[in-house]
């Protein structure tokens, strides 16, 4: 995983730079390892990890800028914060 925290902001700096679809890419697999990782700590360990919530917020944020990205459709969020974040994440990759 690019942001073993779960953290959107560190995954959002490892793919500055990089072509969209490469972004695409990258972001479609951060969000498959986060809910892996859940999906294993759920149910293999039978724990209740308290970072499961982040990750699993983390996966949701990383489709929502997929889709973003693709199809250039605002996310329905009210966080306008995100949105923003989204936005500046756009203008830093290589090719736009």
């Amino acid at each position: 995983m690019i942001s073993d925290d779960c953290d959107i902001e560190e995954f959002f700096q490892k793919i500055i730079g990089r072509r969209e679809l490469e972004a695409i890419h990258m972001a479609h697999q951060e969000a498959t390892m986060a809910e892996r990782q859940i999906l294993c700590r759920k149910f293999l360990e039978g724990t209740g990890d308290p970072s499961m919530p982040s990750c699993s917020e983390y996966s949701k944020t990383l489709k929502e800028f997929i889709r973003y990205v693709r199809y250039s459709a605002k996310p329905k969020i009210a966080d306008e914060a995100k949105y923003r974040l989204f936005r500046s994440c756009i203008e830093s990759l290589a090719g736009r």
